[in-house]
């Protein structure tokens, strides 16, 4: 695989990886109705919970999860392959 193979590969491994995140994350509440806001909260009290990821210490934690996965395969990907006889 050449160099500019191996960027679209870990340019597109990364986007997947964000679409993954925002999805187990939980995304935007969306669809009207009451959500439970609370004024200066940092949270939306959604009734629907799956998959949410609410705690403020744990969506950083999350990210930075996944972009050590994302930065661990790219280094993977773009490795030196030197002569290895």
């Amino acid at each position: 695989m050449n160099h500019a193979q191996r960027v679209v590969v870990s340019v597109g491994f990364g986007v997947a990886l964000l679409f993954l995140g925002a999805a187990v994350e939980g995304g935007h509440a969306v669809g009207g109705g009451w959500f439970g806001y609370a004024p200066n909260a940092p949270v939306i009290f959604s009734t629907d919970d799956r998959y949410m990821i609410r705690h403020p210490i744990v969506r950083p934690l999350w990210w930075l999860t996944l972009l050590v996965v994302w930065v661990a395969a790219s280094l993977w990907l773009f490795r030196d392959r030197g002569d290895r006889s």
